[in-house]
Formats: structure tokens, C-alpha cells, sequence
């Protein structure tokens, strides 16, 4: 099955046969990878998930260029469009902008003080324990945090950022002991934190909406915003 549809242009570009194709494949995305020339368009890449590339393209069908051409182009970013593209970065720059545990529970705890929670205790780098346990009203709250890349002091880090398969297997290691939390404290709210993360969200986002139905909450958490699926 595939899972994408892919092309490389110069600006933001789309044919009927990307079309055709998004039709024949209803969960493929559209990827676009923008490599300007001399076009004012930025480089970066579209991520664009089916339906919505298929609503902007059906608004173009039907105009005089798309009869004429079976093609729309253009030399910005469409409207509507601006939250689906990433501005290329290298590696480096993109390890600065991601989280580490550290810094999501740092974050994190911030967020649940401004709730009226009390935290009782957490555990940075290398510290063994629940990373975030918070109070309020007698509720208990565990949180297990798993962050987007290791912390600069961490004896294990390899890679600037963490791959798909090691994002895989830290919310496994998280998913384990949320449950068995939930086991040792029937009564207590269970949550599991991860920061706002593109890759992250590429990874496990799908996973992460089943949470609820075990009864195990999840906060995505960004520099600026903090949301909480409950």
C-alpha cells in the first residue's frame, strides 16, 4: 500500500496525476520537496495529508490554467496550506529546536503549578523514579516524560536526535510502567508527556489517541502551549 505520493519542484506544484494518485491511495500524503531556483518560493517540504491535498486540488479543477495545463503552481506558500510546510533545516539546527526529558518535565510542571497542582517529587537525567508526581485536592498525578532527544549529559547518546525506532521503544517503556502505576495506584490520574514533536507525532500520534480508552492521559508539550488528551 502506499503511503505516500511524492515529488520534487522548484515551488509548490501539483498535477492531475498527483491527483489520480491521492484518489487511488485514500491514506497516502502528499509530499512536495521544494528546492528554489531562482523562485521567491522557500526551501522546505510539504507534508500534506490526503484529504486536504485533495480539497485544494479539486478547488483549482476547473479554473482555465488547470484546464489547460492539468497543473497549479505557485511561487509562495498557498493559503491554507502554511501549517503542512517544514522549512528545511540540517541536522544540527533541527536537534537544537527539539526537547529534552529534561527539559518537557521542566516544562511540564511549570504547566501543572499554573493548574493548582502541588508537585510532590521528579526525577531528572539519570534519576530513577517517576519522572513527575503532582497533587491536588488529594488526587495523585504520575506523569512518565520521554523526550525528542537525550539530555547533553547522557552516557548513551548517540545520535543528535532520537530515530523512529528509539521514539517507538521509549513510549513502550512509558506505555509498561503507566500501566503498571495504574495497577500499584487504582485511584490516581496516570499520564504520559511527550514534547510537541514533528518527528514524535509522525511516529506514535496515531498510537497516542488510543491512551484514553485505558484510561491513561497524554500531554503533548511545546515551548509555547501544552495540550492534554484526557
Amino acid at each position: 500500500m502506499k503511503t505516500t505520493v511524492k515529488r520534487e519542484s522548484t515551488r509548490f506544484y501539483v498535477t492531475q496525476s498527483d491527483y489520480e494518485e491521492l484518489v487511488s491511495f485514500p491514506s497516502a500524503s502528499l509530499i512536495i520537496q521544494c528546492l528554489p531556483n531562482k523562485n521567491k518560493h522557500p526551501k522546505g517540504q510539504y507534508d500534506i495529508p490526503n484529504r486536504k491535498a485533495r480539497e485544494f486540488i479539486e478547488s483549482k479543477q476547473g479554473t482555465h490554467n488547470w484546464n489547460s495545463h492539468k497543473n497549479f503552481k505557485q511561487d509562495s506558500i498557498p493559503t491554507g496550506l502554511e501549517k503542512y510546510f517544514f522549512v528545511s533545516m540540517n541536522l544540527d539546527q533541527k536537534a537544537e529546536a527539539k526537547l529534552t526529558e529534561d527539559e518537557v518535565v521542566e516544562i511540564l510542571m511549570q504547566h501543572l503549578v499554573s493548574q493548582s497542582w502541588t508537585i510532590e517529587s521528579f526525577c531528572l537525567g539519570q534519576q530513577q523514579g517517576y519522572d513527575i508526581v503532582a497533587n491536588r485536592k488529594g488526587k495523585h498525578l504520575y506523569v512518565e516524560v520521554k523526550g525528542a532527544k537525550a539530555n547533553d549529559n547522557s552516557p548513551t547518546k548517540k545520535r543528535k536526535f532520537f530515530d523512529s525506532g528509539q521514539i517507538k521503544d521509549h513510549f513502550g517503556k512509558a506505555l509498561v510502567k503507566s500501566l503498571e502505576t495504574k495497577i500499584k495506584y487504582p485511584n490516581a490520574l496516570v499520564a504520559i508527556a511527550h514534547p510537541e514533536d514533528k518527528d514524535i507525532r509522525k511516529t506514535i500520534g496515531s498510537t497516542v489517541t488510543f491512551l484514553k480508552k485505558i484510561g491513561i492521559m497524554h500531554f503533548w508539550v511545546g515551548k509555547q502551549s501544552i495540550k492534554l488528551i484526557e
